[in-house]
């Protein structure tokens, strides 16, 4: 029982697979051998470090082997290492798991022509240094036919793409949900609720975890964001106030019927938007799009009309 109950009050942390090791190595690289590719996100999915400090985690080093080193087009340095989510880095360490080129554009979309999975990402622009592995500066060329400049070149076949052109929307990708949610986010008033679950997601005829959350915008800047496997219902507030409420810490507990995994209070935009992709992205399934997610919006209703000024 003394066992049990020190499970309860400290449960030990548990991995799908077993990446200490090399978490271990990369707190005693050298820093003057040890060049680590990627700075402020993923290198594979593209998630930032916010996400992975709301989910209890963080962006982790991944040490490189001569397959990787080779696939990203560098030779194998002293001691080359990837910053990479907890997600990717359980991938990267799974039995006959792939390299890190292999996780990115796995994570990609195919390309439309040779359907092979190698989809260059293409930066417009001259970028201050060497863009990552997996991305090319297309420079500064205008696109003068009136067609949308690539965000893709295929690595198999050559062939340049524009995945996402402004009406139809963002790029069907993690990051692309993220700049998605961002926007749907910025600005909105005192009482917008957004709401993100499946597209196809019909009431009483789904079985089983329906993944979903829920930002809605409070008062002082404050946005509440809830996480589920169970269909959220509307919050009937009395008010909008988060008087009380300790922002930028999850709550686990019960308060919220409909609220399976947790709450968070915070007035980090950039926060509230990379913890909820973050949390579709590591629940939604490896065998679903993330196109399949759909978004209902809701703007807070007026006890009154607005006078007319010319009554």
């Amino acid at each position: 029982m003394a066992a049990y109950d020190a499970e309860r009050s400290d449960p030990t942390p548990w991995r799908r697979r077993d990446t200490t090791g090399c978490v271990a190595a990369s707190s005693k690289l050298d820093a003057r051998r040890t060049e680590i590719v990627g700075d402020h996100v993923c290198l594979c999915c593209g998630i930032g470090p916010a996400a992975a400090s709301a989910l209890q985690g963080a962006l982790e080093v991944h040490l490189c082997n001569e397959e990787d080193a080779s696939g990203m087009g560098m030779f194998l340095h002293p001691d080359l290492a990837v910053r990479v989510c907890m997600q990717c880095h359980e991938h990267l360490h799974a039995p006959y798991g792939p390299s890190v080129m292999e996780e990115m554009f796995s994570q990609r979309p195919q390309c439309p022509e040779c359907e092979r999975p190698q989809a260059i990402r293409l930066v417009g622009g001259m970028p201050p240094g060497p863009p990552p592995p997996g991305t090319i500066a297309a420079g500064c060329d205008l696109v003068d036919d009136g067609s949308e400049a690539p965000d893709y070149r295929c690595g198999n076949c050559g062939h340049e793409w524009a995945l996402a052109p402004a009406e139809e929307g963002y790029e069907p990708s993690w990051p692309g949900m993220l700049e998605w949610v961002l926007d749907s986010l910025t600005g909105k008033p005192l009482g917008f609720l957004f709401e993100l679950g499946p597209f196809d997601h019909v009431d009483d005829e789904q079985d089983g975890e329906i993944i979903c959350a829920q930002i809605q915008v409070l008062d002082d800047d404050v946005l509440l964001l809830r996480r589920s496997k169970d269909v959220l219902g509307h919050l009937m507030l009395a008010d909008y106030s988060a008087a009380g409420a300790v922002l930028d810490q999850w709550y686990f507990d019960t308060h919220f019927d409909d609220c399976t995994d947790g709450y968070l209070f915070s007035r980090d935009l950039d926060l509230i938007a990379e913890a909820c992709v973050a949390w579709f992205r590591d629940n939604w399934g490896e065998t679903r799009s993330v196109d399949e997610i759909g978004c209902s919006c809701r703007f807070p209703d007026t006890l009154l009309p607005t006078p007319d000024p010319t009554d």
